[in-house]
């Protein structure tokens, strides 16, 4: 996220290979976090990651205010 790219200070270090790697590793990171989530992808993963990142954009537009789709069961 962008803001987050402010809140670390990789981006104070002006040596470019030493900005370069660590940025790399903190991609590497990131993208290592989320390789147990392949295990819950059930069928089209491009629909799958899609709806995901729709409802994660509309809940940060919305600041965590979220309409609930489901009717009550009575």
């Amino acid at each position: 996220m962008i803001p987050d790219a402010f809140l670390t200070p990789l981006w104070l270090i002006e040596h470019d290979r030493t900005s370069y790697s660590l940025t790399a590793i903190d991609l590497i990171d990131t993208r290592a976090r989320y390789l147990g989530l392949e295990s819950v992808v059930i069928g089209d993963e491009y629909l799958f990651y899609r709806d995901a990142y729709l409802q994660s954009r509309e809940f940060e537009i919305n600041d965590g205010v979220v309409e609930d789709d489901f009717d009550d069961f009575e």
